[in-house]
């Protein structure tokens, strides 16, 4: 999340007046890395520390609908991959037994520019 914060604080920067910038990122991913899972986390991590202008919709809207499932949750995953994604933090080690059938989390998609 840090990386994610230092980058589009660096964002402003390069874009001349009237610049445009649009970014599309998981949302409500389940990894414990992921942290983006409200319209204010949103906001706080994209918006705030670029300093850009929404363009057109002011609001980040969730409507709730998920489109993706985790790979780490599909039934058919590999140890090798489930292990390695606990390894580096990413899940607990209580949830590698853990599979799921529907999906849980979608994309976000922010387009902004600069006064």
């Amino acid at each position: 999340m840090y990386d994610r914060v230092e980058i589009n604080k660096y964002i402003k920067k390069l874009l001349v007046p009237g610049g445009r910038f649009s970014i599309t990122f998981d949302f409500r991913n389940p990894s414990r890395f992921a942290n983006i899972s409200t319209p204010s986390e949103v906001f706080e991590q994209f918006v705030k520390p670029s300093g850009l202008k929404l363009r057109k919709n002011q609001d980040f809207l969730d409507t709730g609908h998920s489109y993706l499932l985790h790979p780490f949750y599909h039934p058919s995953t590999s140890w090798k991959y489930k292990i390695n994604s606990v390894v580096r933090g990413h899940f607990k080690l209580w949830e590698i037994l853990k599979s799921k059938s529907s999906n849980d989390y979608t994309f976000g998609a922010l387009f902004q520019e600069k006064q």
